[in-house]
């Protein structure tokens, strides 16, 4: 074999590699296009989803609404013609809607309290430490990291036992 047909078939063997090489780049340019488009067809999705969600919820927000309404003045209306004074007719189901409304604020404080992405903010804050403390309270009562202590022990990262 000579030297001009050893450097033909490394100069084909080279041209191979390189073309091979953009193949798989746009393989996976085309992986990320379709990924993106993915992405962007479930955003829209749930845009979408979210929407009509919020809408049924209205709607059950307003009929749920009026049939507390409508039974809360068949409550006085029935308190009143069993006897008690009109007054007491009223209070009663005003107490009954304000232990419910009462029941449901505490329950929604509570729900929303771990919609802040404590636990998200929490790894962020070691990946990179804050210069001030968070200030919203921890859901589970844990305190919030503040600025690293410069002259304090460094805490590990990692885990020390699986």
């Amino acid at each position: 074999m000579s030297v001009p047909d050893a450097a033909e078939r490394l100069k084909q063997d080279v041209g191979s590699l390189l073309e091979a090489g953009r193949e798989v780049a746009r393989e996976y340019g085309g992986v990320g296009a379709a990924f993106r488009r993915l992405v962007l067809s479930d955003i829209s999705l749930a845009r979408v989803a979210l929407v009509r969600g919020l809408v049924f919820l209205l709607l059950c927000a307003l009929a749920a609404g009026t049939a507390w309404v409508v039974a809360m003045a068949m409550i006085v209306v029935g308190l009143q013609q069993s006897g008690l004074s009109w007054l007491m007719s009223l209070l009663l189901p005003l107490a009954i809607s304000c232990a419910v409304a009462w029941f449901a604020w505490r329950g929604a404080r509570r729900a929303l309290a771990y919609a802040d992405l404590d636990a998200t903010r929490r790894q962020l804050a070691v990946w990179f430490p804050p210069t001030q403390p968070i200030s919203t309270e921890s859901p589970d009562g844990a305190a919030n990291p503040g600025p690293p202590d410069p002259d304090g022990p460094v805490e590990p990262i990692t885990p020390t036992a699986p």
